[in-house]
């Protein structure tokens, strides 16, 4: 599997993707290099862009990171610092949709108790919010940049690019129509 970008690839570089374990490993130690990095400047505005998390798509998977970072912040890193406090991370989910969890049924995903849920942890719930340009500083979001360190993307997966070569017919997002059976007609 490999985090479908939706035609910027260009995100990648600054954006990592969730897929695997080795993208895990990636970014615990950019997000613990991020509070190292806090810790050490004198300057507020480096440290609170440092403590500034996004992550972008609020997806099963960007949900569960978020809301993990959030308890890890609060309580798993609360005392290993001297110069910040790392439960006062800024911790923004961003997502395209008017919802979280948009892959379930509404009555299914029941998103506003999810969004609630994640605010009460501290974390920044901000949908139907579109990122336009993701770089080493941050992010632009509805034409406002956000300074940050720490951009995550968990905004989706894309199908294996062997599907193109099946020929037959696929949605927007590059996975193939299927019938009611599964099947794939004709």
């Amino acid at each position: 599997m490999r985090p479908s970008y939706f035609g910027h690839h260009e995100f990648a570089k600054h954006a990592p993707g969730l897929e695997t374990l080795g993208d895990a490993e990636a970014i615990r130690a950019k997000i613990l290099s991020g509070y190292e990095a806090a810790e050490q400047t004198d300057d507020p505005d480096e440290r609170a862009r440092q403590m500034t998390l996004v992550l972008v798509g609020a997806g099963p998977t960007g949900v569960e990171l978020a809301g993990s970072i959030a308890e890890m912040a609060a309580v798993a890193l609360r005392s290993n610092f001297r110069r910040i406090d790392p439960a006062k991370t800024s911790i923004l989910r961003i997502e395209g949709g008017k919802r979280i969890l948009p892959s379930y049924a509404e009555s299914l995903s029941k998103p506003k108790k999810a969004a609630r849920r994640l605010e009460k942890l501290g974390v920044t719930v901000m949908a139907a919010a579109r990122v336009e340009h993701v770089a080493e500083h941050g992010v632009i979001v509805g034409g406002n940049r956000i300074e940050s360190a720490t951009v995550l993307w968990t905004a989706g997966v894309a199908p294996s690019p062997i599907l193109t070569k099946l020929g037959v017919k696929t949605d927007q997002a590059g996975r193939v129509c299927v019938g009611p059976f599964p099947d794939v007609p004709d």
